[in-house]
């Protein structure tokens, strides 16, 4: 049959067979033409195009290829990488079964929105210490909770959802689907569950949570929980996440640190106070900032060791929350480091000095060492002074 009168026919198959440019293996595809019935004219003949996906490349992307078909022998339509015909395979009427193209040798992993996916265990791990608890997170192992908690939790059943009032009916669905996905064996699961509850306003999600939290050994899905209770707000959850500030993880206890300040507000002072002294870094850090945003004077003269810490960082944070408290009694310990070793935090200082005490003693940063401490000498001259009225 004469390819015109194949295509008017109705019913044709358009098989290609092509070869990776680079990778060197076959695929198939093929494209059933259909819409031309008896009579369409040489105008749909013209019109009829078939697309052919090759795999194509190094990197494994698809290709994508046109050709033309007006009757006679395809027209080859331009390429971006040159790919050799393995086989010329003629137009056929009966239908041909394309082959399916080679599977990818790597799958991307599924981004959180967390901080960082942490791999699953080797096995669980119990720890004594917080120093031990991240060294063993360094090795990519989960520690487990080695703490009990306050107050005892339980597992929330079907029939305790079925009978409690939601906001609308899809929460009641969203909860049950999150709480089957908490037992589910893959971490990633699990942390997507305990997200999704965070999302539920109510009771029995803090129960979920809490009774969940004390029984994971994955820090990532421990981490997660914390995050949820403090997005759903309630101070009900409020003794799980202090209990969570003494986690063997860091990324759990700085979780802790902001549901705290979250759900408690100035009354969570002491529990952050006590932080202060964490062995991590970024909880120190993070602690100093959210006490210094609770606007309590007082609590600036927390903050007075901090503003030596081991760590730039911190001292930074140290002297930004200690700015923002505004208390008169850190002014001392101020002047005293405009003797830091980073001029980073020494330029902070300054600025902080003359917004606690509306004074300025220069029209800005000395150039050297020598300007520096003329300056420092200026600030302890007037203190003194300023103390003894």
């Amino acid at each position: 049959m004469a390819v015109e009168e194949q295509l008017r026919s109705g019913k044709i198959v358009v098989v290609f067979r092509f070869a990776g440019a680079f990778v060197g293996s076959a695929v198939v595809t093929g494209k059933e033409i259909t819409g031309f019935g008896v009579g369409c004219g040489e105008k749909a003949l013209n019109l009829c195009e078939a697309s052919i996906e090759a795999v194509g490349g190094i990197c494994g992307r698809a290709v994508q290829t046109k050709r033309r078909i007006v009757g006679g022998p395809a027209e080859r339509a331009p390429c971006t990488a040159p790919v050799q015909t393995a086989v010329a395979v003629p137009i056929a009427i009966e239908a041909e079964e394309p082959s399916q193209p080679q599977a990818p040798d790597v799958i991307a992993p599924i981004e959180m929105k967390t901080e960082h996916a942490e791999p699953a265990p080797e096995a669980p791990t119990a720890v004594q210490g917080k120093a031990d608890a991240e060294a063993i997170e360094a090795k990519g192992l989960q520690p487990q909770v080695s703490y009990a908690p306050k107050t005892t939790y339980r597992d929330v059943t079907s029939e305790e959802v079925e009978a409690a009032k939601f906001i609308g009916a899809a929460q009641k669905v969203l909860l049950t689907k999150a709480l089957s996905d908490l037992a589910h064996e893959d971490v990633i699961t699990r942390a997507h569950a305990a997200e999704a509850i965070g999302g539920i306003r109510h009771e029995l999600s803090i129960w979920a949570l809490a009774a969940h939290f004390f029984r994971e050994d994955a820090v990532q899905v421990r981490k997660e929980c914390i995050n949820a209770l403090g997005t759903i707000g309630m101070k009900e959850g409020l003794p799980v996440v202090e209990d969570a500030l003494n986690d063997s993880s860091v990324s759990v206890r700085l979780a802790a640190v902001r549901g705290v300040y979250r759900l408690a507000g100035v009354e969570s002072a002491s529990a952050l106070v006590r932080m202060l002294a964490d062995e991590n870094v970024e909880v120190r850090r993070m602690v100093t900032t959210c006490i210094g945003w609770l606007d309590k004077e007082h609590l600036a003269a927390e903050l007075i060791p901090l503003l030596t810490d081991k760590s730039v960082s911190v001292r930074q944070a140290a002297v930004k929350a200690v700015g923002n408290l505004r208390s008169p009694r850190v002014v001392f310990t101020l002047i005293e480091c405009l003797n830091d070793s980073d001029e980073s935090v020494r330029k902070k200082v300054l600025d902080v000095l003359e917004g606690i005490t509306g004074k300025k003693m220069s029209e800005g940063y000395p150039e050297d060492e020598e300007g520096r401490q003329r300056l420092m000498a200026r600030w302890r001259h007037w203190w003194k002074e300023e103390s003894q009225h």
